[in-house]
């Protein structure tokens, strides 16, 4: 289906049209059938379409503040034991109304109860922890409210609880990288989010995981540099691994799973991973990131097996002929190449690595054009190619001084050419494709 047209899916007002058009005698009732279950027409809109659901949300919002408002006027006049019963009240009658809504298979209230359930465990953590004095490490307020409620959103499902947790997650694995900390519940936790999510798929409860996988592979860089290498985390290049091998990674992985997501969130998903590769290679065709790149710092083991694991990814699609990633597993490999040149004592000049980067992204760009001439229905990597070969252009005339603009000027005049040959080319491939 045409992205243009999946934003007719799910909506009611489609369907009062499609009614309208069988009254009208434009279509039969047959017809109509056939687009209702082609657009989806009859399943229930997703929960972020469903206006009725987040206002109910946002009432037990209010209600909980209210709440929280009241007791805060008299709190002091509470005795510690109160103060621990009145927070915990409104917790253990959450789950109450939750569990026995789920008996009854009232669906939307038990979700909601968890719901306000889940936003009543965190704030528990840390009024029980004020409430008795407890003075601890404060991510790990952050850790047992995520445990806390996993159990509960794994039974439920809930794709806004699920996101919720995700970020959730995700803020929590920040704040343990900003002090230099990982802890190995991450693994559990994320690896139960991404079965949730390879469960019930969601384009955005998937954007989450994607964040917090990424943190989970920065997590295990912080804790080898902190305690093997005895430094920190952050290195350029190492930073060049990381960016470059995920997406190639979630790329190689999403492959699978595409049927599981609409047309739009497959376009979307994929396009920003293959940006985020091509960005960063751009990144490197100027000199300052590659001499911060190439200076001397601690070897990372894991980003290393990183490398190498990504390296095995990159010969299989291009052994493979995986066409449309084609290009960004070579690109993956000339990006890797720079960072582990130096781990065998090799020195090279900086203008080797200089003229290596920017040559490898021309010929990025360029197989992206020549792919998606080859295959004639590419047109979006055609157009990504081209594009990339005017950032080119502008990178090297905004690196270029007053006294090389001559050689700018050169570039410019050859690259127009080349652009003006190339769209007469895709025409042309287009034309005799349409003529078969």
């Amino acid at each position: 289906m045409n992205r243009r047209w999946e934003r007719l899916q799910r909506m009611p007002r489609f369907r009062e049209e499609i009614q309208t058009w069988v009254e009208e005698g434009i279509i039969s009732s047959q017809q109509a059938e056939q687009l209702i279950q082609r657009y989806e027409l009859d399943t229930p809109a997703p929960w972020y379409m469903q206006s009725g659901w987040l206002l109910r949300g946002v009432g037990l919002l209010v209600i909980a503040t209210g709440m929280l408002m009241l007791i805060a006027h008299h709190w002091k006049d509470f005795s510690t034991v109160w103060k621990a019963i009145i927070a915990l009240l409104p917790l253990l009658a959450s789950y109450a109304v939750a569990l026995y809504a789920n008996l009854r298979r009232h669906v939307r209230l038990a979700e909601l109860a968890m719901f306000f359930a889940t936003l009543l465990l965190g704030m528990n953590i840390w009024v029980q922890a004020q409430i008795f004095h407890i003075s601890a490490y404060y991510p790990d307020g952050l850790l047992w409210w995520i445990i806390g409620a996993l159990p509960f959103i794994w039974r439920f499902e809930n794709k806004l609880m699920h996101l919720i947790l995700t970020l959730l997650t995700s803020v929590w694995m920040i704040v343990e990288l900003t002090h230099q900390q990982f802890s190995w519940w991450a693994f559990p936790i994320i690896g139960v989010l991404f079965y949730i999510e390879y469960r019930t798929p969601n384009v955005w409860t998937l954007t989450g995981c994607l964040l917090a996988g990424f943190l989970l592979l920065l997590g295990v860089h912080a804790w080898e540099m902190r305690h093997l290498q005895n430094t920190t985390w952050g290195q350029t290049w190492h930073m060049t691994i990381f960016l470059s091998s995920y997406p190639l990674l979630f790329l190689f992985a999403f492959q699978k799973m595409k049927p599981k997501y609409s047309e739009k969130a497959n376009w979307l998903l994929e396009s920003l991973a293959m940006m985020l590769i091509a960005l960063l290679f751009f990144t490197l065709i100027f000199e300052e990131p590659l001499r911060e790149l190439l200076e001397k710092e601690p070897i990372s083991y894991f980003a290393i097996f990183l490398a190498i694991s990504l390296t095995g990814i990159a010969l299989r699609l291009i052994i493979g002929k995986q066409w449309k990633l084609l290009p960004y597993g070579i690109a993956f490999l000339w990006l890797v190449v720079p960072c582990l040149i130096p781990l065998t004592g090799i020195q090279l000049p900086t203008s080797f690595y200089f003229i290596f980067m920017n040559l490898g992204f021309v010929l990025f760009a360029a197989m992206l054009v020549i792919i998606a001439i080859a295959r004639t229905k590419q047109k979006g990597a055609f157009m990504a190619g081209v594009f990339y070969l005017m950032l080119w252009v502008l990178g090297r005339y905004l690196a270029a001084s007053p006294e090389n603009y001559l050689v700018a000027a050169i570039i410019f005049i050859l690259f127009g050419g080349l652009i003006y040959y190339l769209s007469r080319e895709w025409d042309k491939k287009l034309e005799n494709y349409h003529q078969r």
